[in-house]
């Protein structure tokens, strides 16, 4: 195979997956992904984001896939409820949030349901979980999902959800309610979230 062997070890050690900022980082010009592609070596499973040919897997981690193509956002309200175990549906759009002012790219925005923070409360309850491939993302825990469901009830596909999560939270082990209230007061939601607190827990 025709392949430089630095990207060729990057794909066999990232799940057979690089992508344009990697290919920079090894200080290779992002013209050699579209090159090796042309040459039929790599393919192209996403915007910026490149498997061996005839090497990917089916079906695609698509969470994961979207996880690659920048760092400045994290999986948050219903697509972090099911990363979290908190609901069994994994919903589409994939919902995000990014600091007040992010430019996502137009490839991000079509797949996702965009929410924006100030940069002091992005931060909050940020953790890495695993998707059902396996593989692990940037997403809020269930104490900051939580909190976000409750804030952004009006813009929920299916108002039940949150009911529902809030039924799961309260029987999940390893719950955290000092975090769950830290959030709330962070976020301007204390009094709702104390009214669901004494309603559930």
């Amino acid at each position: 195979m025709n392949i430089n062997k630095d990207i060729l070890q990057w794909l066999q050690t990232h799940n057979n997956l690089i992508t344009t900022s990697d290919v920079l980082s090894l200080g290779f010009s992002r013209a050699v992904l579209p090159m090796y592609v042309k040459k039929g070596i790599l393919k192209r499973v996403s915007s910026g984001v490149y498997t061996l040919n005839g090497q990917e897997t089916e079906p695609q981690d698509e969470i994961y896939l979207l996880s690659l193509r920048t760092s400045r956002y994290v999986y948050s309200n219903e697509t972090a409820l099911f990363l979290n175990g908190l609901t069994d549906k994994l919903s589409t759009p994939y919902s995000i949030t990014a600091v007040s002012g992010t430019c996502l790219s137009q490839a991000v925005r079509s797949k996702c349901k965009c929410f924006y923070v100030k940069s002091e409360i992005y931060n909050l309850g940020i953790t890495e979980l695993q998707t059902p491939f396996g593989n692990i993302v940037k997403s809020y825990n269930a104490e900051r999902t939580l909190c976000d469901i409750i804030k952004n009830r009006n813009r929920l596909d299916n108002r039940d959800i949150e009911i529902a999560a809030i039924k799961k939270y309260a029987s999940m082990h390893g719950k955290n309610l000092w975090n769950l209230a830290e959030y709330a007061q962070a976020l301007n939601i204390y009094p709702t979230v104390k009214v669901y607190i004494e309603m559930f827990l």
